[in-house]
C-alpha cells in the first residue's frame, strides 16, 4: 500500500477499450473503483482494443481466445495467456487482484499466483464452467475430465475474497459447492447509462430485434422458424439479426425475406437501431446454462424501453414477466410467440403499457449504479 491507497491489479483478456463482452462489464467496475480515490488501479491485459487509458497497464505478448476458433486452439491459447499473465502478476506487488472468468483457464493461473503469493482475490464469475462444456456436450460431468474441471471451479472460488456473479441462480450455484455465505454477491450486468437514446419514430413495419453472439447457446433455429411462421401470417412484420458467432452461416443461407441480417456491428451503431424496434427478442437454448443466464441484450432492451420475448423458461424470462415488461416462453411454445407478436402489433396500448413498465425500472439497472453498489461492498469488506 503506497500513499495510502490499496494496489489492485485488475486481470482481464482484452483491454477496457474494448467492446467485447468479457470488459464492457468490468469497465465501470473499475471506473467506479477509481472514482473512490482510495485505489491505485494496474490493468493486466492483451492488446486486443487498447488505447492509452489514465490506468497504468500490462500488456501481453500473447493473444485473447475467440469463440470462433476449434475448442483445442481455445483452450490453448487460454493457457498461453493465463501463463504469460500469472509471470506478469508473479513480478509486481499488489494488495489485491481482481480477476475475471470467462476466459476460465487464464482465471485460474492468476488465481494460482494469488494464492502462492497469498494476494486477496476478488473473482467475477460471467459464466458457470465447467458448466458450459457439459451442456455444450464437450465433456461428461460423470468421466474423470468432468471430475477435474469441476475440482478446478471449486479451487476457483476457494478462499477468495469476494465472489461476484451475475444472476441470482450463479449466486446460489456458487454458495451451494463451496458453502460459502458471506462473500458472494450478485453483481448484474446491466446497461451503460450513456447509451440511451431517444428517437422520434419507430421503424415503419412493426420490427422485431434480435442482436448478440450467434453461438452454440443462442437459438437461431427457433428465430428462423419464427420469422417462416411469421412470413405466412404477416408479411409486414420483420426480424433484424445483428451479430455473428458459429450459428450465423443459418441465417445468411436463408431465403426469408422477412429477416433482414446486418452481421457484426459497432455497438453505436447497434443502439441506434434498438429504440427503432417495436419488440426486443432473446432466445437461448434450453438447458442449465440458458436457464440460469441473464442475457445482456435483456438490460439493453429495457434501457431502450421496449418490451422482451424470451426463451428458455429461465430466471431471465421470470425478471421480465415479474416486472411485467414482456413474456417468457419454452422453445416449443413457438404458436404461443407468434401469437403474442401479433396481439401486440394490433394492440398498440399493451406494447405501450409494457413500454412504460421498462421505463419504470430501467435507472435500477445501468452498469454505473451496481458497479456503485459494488464497491460499497467492496469498503465495507476492506474496512475503508
Amino acid at each position: 500500500m503506497d500513499n495510502g491507497k490499496i494496489s489492485i491489479a485488475v486481470v482481464t483478456d482484452r483491454f477496457f477499450t474494448s467492446n467485447h463482452a468479457s470488459v464492457i462489464r468490468i469497465r465501470s467496475i473499475v471506473n467506479a473503483i477509481n472514482n473512490t480515490n482510495k485505489f491505485d488501479i494496474k490493468v493486466y491485459s492483451t492488446k486486443q482494443g487498447y488505447k492509452k487509458e489514465i490506468y497504468p497497464s500490462s500488456i501481453t505478448f500473447s493473444s485473447p481466445p475467440s469463440n470462433k476458433n476449434s475448442l483445442v486452439l481455445r483452450l490453448l491459447t487460454e493457457i498461453m495467456l493465463g501463463i504469460e499473465l500469472s509471470i506478469r502478476l508473479a513480478f509486481n506487488k499488489h494488495d489485491l487482484i481482481f480477476a475475471s472468468s470467462p476466459p476460465f483457464l487464464m482465471t485460474l493461473f492468476c488465481i494460482a499466483i494469488a494464492k502462492i503469493k497469498r494476494v486477496p482475490y476478488i473473482i467475477d464469475i460471467r459464466d458457470l464452467y465447467p458448466d458450459v462444456y457439459f451442456s455444450a456436450g464437450i465433456l461428461s460431468e460423470e468421466n474423470i475430465f468432468g471430475v477435474f474441471f469441476r475440482n478446478l471451479e471449486l479451487k476457483l472460488y476457494s478462499k477468495a475474497f469476494i465472489v461476484t456473479t451475475v444472476t441470482k441462480s450463479y449466486v446460489d450455484h456458487i454458495k451451494n459447492i463451496n458453502r460459502m455465505e458471506n462473500n458472494v454477491f450478485l453483481l448484474r450486468n446491466g446497461y451503460s447509462k450513456n447509451v440511451i437514446q431517444e428517437v422520434e419514430h419507430k421503424y415503419d413495419n412493426f420490427t422485431l430485434i434480435y442482436h448478440g453472439n450467434l453461438g452454440k447457446f443462442q437459438d437461431v433455429e427457433l428465430l428462423l422458424r419464427l420469422a417462416e411462421r411469421l412470413s405466412r401470417f404477416d408479411s409486414d412484420i420483420e426480424i433484424l439479426i445483428i451479430g455473428s458467432g458459429s450459428k450465423d452461416h443459418l441465417i445468411r443461407s436463408s431465403y426469408l425475406e422477412n429477416i433482414k441480417y446486418y452481421g457484426q456491428l459497432e455497438m453505436e451503431d447497434v443502439y441506434s437501431m434498438i429504440p427503432k424496434a417495436h419488440l426486443g427478442l432473446s432466445f437461448r437454448t434450453d438447458d442449465k446454462v440458458s436457464r440460469g443466464a441473464f442475457p445482456v441484450k435483456i438490460y439493453e432492451y429495457i434501457a431502450f424501453g421496449i418490451p422482451i420475448i424470451v426463451t428458455p423458461i429461465s430466471e431471465a424470462g421470470k425478471f421480465v414477466e415479474n416486472n411485467i415488461i414482456g413474456y417468457q416462453y419454452s422453445h416449443e411454445q413457438i404458436d404461443d410467440i407468434l401469437s403474442t407478436i401479433i396481439d401486440l402489433k394490433e394492440n398498440i396500448n399493451n406494447l405501450q403499457r409494457l413500454s412504460e413498465n421498462t421505463h419504470a425500472i430501467k435507472y435500477k439497472f445501468s452498469r454505473e449504479k451496481i458497479a456503485e453498489d459494488f464497491v460499497k461492498i467492496l469498503e465495507q469488506r476492506l474496512k475503508l
